[in-house]
């Protein structure tokens, strides 16, 4: 699940949960990029190969939100949408009642569809950061169940800019703070679990490692606006440490393999 909590003067505190296991249901996953070289601008970028056949396709975008009490999905938001096979493009229309759905017809041959789709962003962006809540770039298909869905993700971000997440980097050789233009590939999940792992990415940003005694790993990451701002004060550390102590007192067991706040 994900959680917010609002402290003063600070942006949002998300927590994410990264699974034990991944679903397996199909044989390929979906591969998507999203680009947030343009994030200064308010603009996300995605692109995104979805495993197809021959025939009609529905795609779909997310429409209800975990944490949300009503359907929230960002299909105000995506613009931009172009479909192509082999570099060729497709026709598609939206569909008539549903406006989350993107109605197209696979050609005969064709294995791979690529997606590219923009997004306009106007919360919890700045010249500085971003939060990145990955189904404002998704797309899937409207016929599986979400969890049965693997996909694969991998993110760009302004040269300099540090990376908060709990998915798992393939490569941890640049990471946090990636090589400018380097792309961050994570391991594979599923579209539920992904929908569930924000991303949070800045130019002032700090990873604090949390209790390290503590297993399995927390971290606490932060992204601000002002360099300042990013350096927490050890009491503030200290009291988010003893609540990692706490918990693993109380609870005694994990369903989760790392566990990263976001601030």
């Amino acid at each position: 699940m994900r959680f917010h909590l609002h402290c003063v003067a600070l942006a949002a505190l998300a927590l994410t949960l990264v699974p034990s296991h991944i679903a397996n249901a199909a044989p390929e996953p979906i591969r998507i990029t999203a680009d947030l070289s343009d994030a200064p601008r308010k603009l996300f970028h995605a692109e995104i190969d979805l495993p197809v056949k021959r025939g009609p396709l529905t795609l779909i975008t997310p429409q209800w939100i975990p944490g949300n009490h009503r359907p929230t999905g960002p299909a105000s938001a995506i613009t931009g949408v172009v479909f192509t096979v082999d570099g060729k493009p497709l026709e598609w229309r939206r569909d008539d009642v549903n406006l989350y759905e993107f109605h197209l017809t696979v050609p005969a041959g064709a294995t791979t569809l690529h997606a590219h789709l923009d997004c306009i962003v106007t919360t919890r962006i700045s010249q500085k950061l971003a939060v990145l809540e990955w189904e404002k770039l998704l797309l899937y298909p409207a016929s599986a169940p979400v969890r049965d869905i693997p996909i694969r993700p991998s993110l760009k971000v302004p040269a300099g800019w540090g990376i908060g997440a709990a998915l798992t980097p393939v490569s941890a050789t640049t990471y946090p703070v990636p090589s400018a233009g380097s792309t961050t590939e994570f391991e594979a999940t599923n579209v539920e679990q992904l929908e569930d792992s924000p991303i949070i990415t800045g130019e002032y940003f700090h990873e604090y490692p949390l209790a390290p005694t503590i297993s399995p790993k927390h971290y606490l990451d932060v992204a601000a606006d002002y360099p300042e701002d990013a350096v927490l004060k050890p009491a503030v550390l200290a009291e988010v440490a003893n609540l990692v102590r706490e918990a693993d007192a109380l609870y005694k067991s994990h369903h989760y393999h790392v566990y990263h706040f976001l601030l």
